[in-house]
């Protein structure tokens, strides 16, 4: 269960983080989202999250590599930071360059790899993104065939998708845990978005790599659409085990596989939204700052791969190509995913 550096030759074997800090990130984030706190309070409590992130960054990148270990501790951290940007108004990047660069490294490879890259559709060269041979799923998988979860059938990660009651008679199993797997990627997805577009100081946008938000777009959105075919065979499905005389466990297995399809829908559908909307803003900085160049057209072309493929019909996002794009339509993405 390791997530791969982006860029070092090895992987981190080990670490161990403070046993205190789960729970003190839990008790932080749930003072920041309270309405009964002070504006004086909100804001030691704020600077409380940057001390704690900064002091023990270290245990914290090294814990990652492991991800989805200690996944649930990224996930309150990232949310925890996102909360205090609103209160004390910093940027990450104040608080450390490491961590900005860490944040947009764990986001770029879940982006690429939100289910394992077995069930995923093979992409044009340009839209893949800096993808490694390996991934955060290839010891997820090997381990989980000798684990004792109930099997359930692969997940509906894009248009390829086998559909049926049972669709992997071959291949690596699918479970319950590799679902919740996938429910916490995606949820450390749309809180990683939500806090570079929080957080980040624009120049820190200059940092983000558009062909993994590209590739990313894709990703989601392909999943988005097959899930959601899937929720209206499933529906059928029950309806078809309602008759039965005896539908047991497989009635079960079905209303299970459908609530994390409907979990997952949610999440992706939303990460699409605040992938288009971080697009834009990096597109703008650029367009700002100089006259564009060569690379700027090349990840122009990049975007504009990504919507034709998305076919989320949003060309007016690129301002490298066209004007503005309004909230309108970037919420819009709903109506053409779920």
């Amino acid at each position: 269960e390791k997530i791969k550096s982006v860029g070092s030759s090895g992987l981190v074997q080990s670490s161990k983080l403070p046993p205190f800090l789960p729970g003190h990130l839990t008790l932080l984030n749930s003072l920041l989202s309270s309405s009964d706190l002070s504006p004086e309070k909100q804001k030691a409590t704020a600077e409380a999250v940057l001390k704690i992130v900064r002091g023990y960054f270290p245990f914290i990148s090294s814990a990652m590599r492991l991800f989805p270990t200690n996944g649930d501790v990224w996930l309150e951290i990232v949310q925890a930071l996102a909360l205090a940007s609103s209160a004390t108004q910093f940027r990450i990047s104040d608080v450390d360059k490491q961590l900005t660069a860490f944040i947009l490294e764990v986001l770029n490879h879940l982006l690429q790899f939100p289910f394992p890259g077995r069930l995923l559709p093979v992409l044009a060269e340009n839209l893949r993104g800096n993808q490694s041979n390996r991934s955060w799923w290839d010891e997820i998988e090997q381990s989980d065939e000798v684990g004792d979860d109930e099997q359930l059938p692969n997940p509906p990660a894009g248009p390829s998708f086998s559909s049926g009651p049972t669709n992997n008679e071959t291949g690596p199993r699918w479970t319950q845990r590799k679902y919740e797997a996938c429910v916490a990627g995606a949820k450390v997805i749309n809180a990683s978005l939500a806090l570079i577009l929080r957080a980040f100081r624009r120049m820190d946008f200059t940092l983000v790599d558009i062909q993994s938000l590209a590739c990313g777009l894709c990703r989601l959105s392909d999943s988005s659409r097959a899930m959601n075919d899937r929720i209206g065979e499933l529906d059928n499905f029950e309806r078809e085990v309602r008759n039965q005389s005896n539908p047991g466990s497989l009635r079960e297995m079905v209303s299970l596989e459908r609530s994390y399809i409907v979990q997952l829908g949610v999440e992706f559908m939303f990460a699409c939204e605040k992938l288009l909307i971080l697009i834009e803003k990096c597109f703008r900085f650029r367009a700002s700052q100089r006259s564009l160049n060569q690379g700027d057209r090349t990840d122009a072309s990049i975007v504009t791969s990504a919507l034709e493929y998305s076919r989320l019909d949003l060309m007016d996002l690129v301002p490298v190509l066209s004007g503005p794009i309004s909230n309108d339509i970037i919420h819009g993405v709903s109506k053409h995913l779920w």
